[in-house]
């Protein structure tokens, strides 16, 4: 006959069967792979930025129309070694050069076919993507209606410290007459005003006193009311009643 099991014994049997239902029954939480990070994606090959220009410089900043030779210079990139195409225009006449060091006239009358201020630089990749940049410069002369003020700049001209004179250029030379009040007069034909390539000049002034004004041409970048040429020329007289005193000489508009 099988050996029967006490009492006792099946009820420890049964308590131990029963244990691990009595703990923590929530099973533990299945833990989720942790995805790999996606990589970001490449620049498709072939895909490039547009060229950028760095810099570009016109040097001198003020010339003297076919007197000056200017000197231009680019520093451009692209997104890749390949070489670039620079181009220079400038109206009337569009393009006049190519390259990233280039040479070319100042601008005016005396000098036909010369680019007028400012320049355009255009830099183009071989995808036909572009940059462009424009450069001002300043063309200075002495052609046309301008009033000579005795003084400082920042005089106000008035009659008795300013003179009308109307002046011409050949070359080097300057050529005018000095206009009504307070008395007319001439540049001096036996010894006509003479500039330079940098804007440097001298002018005999032949009236009841000569005098002679001897200055350089300069930038203004904020010209005074009534005028607006963006130049005007400054040194100090030599000789005559206003001997050794500044002066400024401007442009006047056209009316």
């Amino acid at each position: 006959m099988p050996t029967a099991i006490p009492k006792s014994h099946g009820l420890l049997v049964l308590l131990a069967m029963l244990m691990p239902a009595c703990g923590d029954s929530t099973p533990p939480a299945a833990t989720r792979p942790t995805s790999p990070m996606s990589p970001t994606s490449p620049t498709p090959p072939g895909q490039r930025t547009p060229p950028q220009v760095d810099s570009v410089t016109v040097t001198p900043t003020l010339c003297v129309p076919s007197l000056t030779t200017l000197q231009g210079h680019v520093v451009a990139h692209g997104s890749t070694d390949e070489p670039l195409t620079i181009a220079w225009s400038a109206p009337p006449y569009g393009l006049f050069a190519t390259g990233a060091d280039v040479s070319f006239p100042c601008m005016g009358r005396d000098a036909p076919r010369a680019p007028y201020p400012p320049v355009t630089v255009t830099v183009t990749a071989s995808d036909g993507s572009s940059a462009k940049q424009d450069v001002p410069f300043v063309d200075a002369d002495f052609s046309g209606s301008y009033t000579l003020t005795i003084g400082p700049v920042g005089t106000t001209p008035v009659s008795q410290n300013s003179f009308s004179l109307w002046l011409w250029r050949k070359g080097t030379r300057i050529f005018g007459n000095i206009n009504g009040d307070p008395a007319p007069g001439v540049v001096d034909p036996a010894e006509p005003g003479t500039i330079d390539a940098d804007g440097h000049f001298r002018i005999r002034l032949k009236l009841h006193d000569d005098f002679t004004i001897i200055g350089q041409m300069v930038i203004d970048p904020t010209p005074p009311i009534g005028y607006s040429a963006r130049f005007y020329g400054t040194g100090r007289i030599q000789d005559g009643p206003f001997n050794g005193q500044p002066f400024v000489i401007r442009l006047n508009d056209p009316y």
